[in-house]
């Protein structure tokens, strides 16, 4: 079964993943943490939500120091491939373990465009595992077409 959570920019998404993960203390994944200098959002960092580490993966372009080996760009946006290499692997590990649910936060115009974690989502529906999912309020639609996501419940979070 597919949640997902459904809420428009800051409403709230990463913290209902983050609620209900620490609830229920089942499965494991990853969430996008917002990183902040002076007040406004600079990047996100993944947090692994079983071991609460985190690894800087998109980081704006005005910040942006070369930190990262592999690079890709989406919008203002540098992120991490050999971050997205290591997660994709240890959400393969997740599957294989029987990890339930594995939770990825989130899906949208990244994985939309054929970026960020569109290959490893596409193998998550296909693993018919059960996943919790954030998705951004105007993308739901698209996202539940283009991966052709039949059934699923969804959480929508209201400002």
């Amino acid at each position: 079964m597919v949640t997902i959570v459904i809420g428009k920019i800051n409403a709230g998404k990463t913290s209902t993943l983050l609620k209900q993960y620490q609830s229920e203390r089942k499965g494991d994944g990853f969430v996008a943490v917002k990183v902040f200098d002076a007040g406004k959002a600079i990047g996100y960092n993944l947090r692994r939500l079983s071991s609460n580490e985190q690894t800087p993966w998109m980081i704006d372009s005005d910040h942006y120091k070369n930190d990262f080996k592999q690079w890709g760009t989406i919008g203002q946006y540098y992120f991490d491939l050999e971050l997205l290499t290591d997660i994709e692997n240890i959400l393969k590990e997740m599957v294989r373990s029987n990890v339930s649910p594995i939770y990825l936060d989130e899906i949208g115009r990244l994985e939309l465009a054929s970026l960020g974690f569109d290959a490893i989502f596409k193998y998550l529906l296909a693993m018919n595992v059960d996943l919790i999912i954030a998705v951004r309020a105007e993308f739901v639609d698209e996202v539940v077409s283009h991966y052709h996501i039949k059934e699923f419940q969804k959480v929508v979070l209201t400002v």
